[in-house]
């Protein structure tokens, strides 16, 4: 009998924006694994196109942190965080942000952070 389930959702999900065309997504494991995590499931959306994903992405367990480089100055970008094991993926964790204008390096500084939203998908 396989007793395993979904994950729970990744803790303190952040996006940073390093300048007007890179972005940084990290997180901790989520507080309960129920069984061995796999890894994760990031999604990059555009919410300016369409609602279609732009990137996805698995990443290994071991993985805390991801970026993205080439994206656009003053688009608003969703990225999505969720962790997986054998019996499935877990709680989605979702941020939303608007890159700075270009020639803007921003350093540590965050883009304009729209929301957290925490539910499942």
């Amino acid at each position: 009998m396989n007793c395993a389930a979904a994950p729970g959702q990744p803790r303190s999900f952040l996006l940073t924006a390093h300048n007007s065309s890179s972005l940084t997504a990290s997180w901790e494991n989520p507080n309960i694994l129920n069984g061995v995590l796999l890894g994760y499931e990031l999604r990059l959306f555009t919410l300016r196109i369409s609602s279609s994903p732009v990137d996805a992405v698995n990443v290994s367990s071991t993985v805390n942190q991801y970026m993205w480089t080439n994206l656009q100055p003053y688009f608003y970008y969703e990225v999505s965080v969720a962790a997986f094991t054998s019996a499935g993926r877990g709680a989605r964790a979702v941020e939303r942000l608007q890159m700075p204008e270009a020639g803007n390096s921003c350093g540590t500084k965050r883009g304009i952070r729209l929301y957290t939203l925490q539910c499942m998908f």
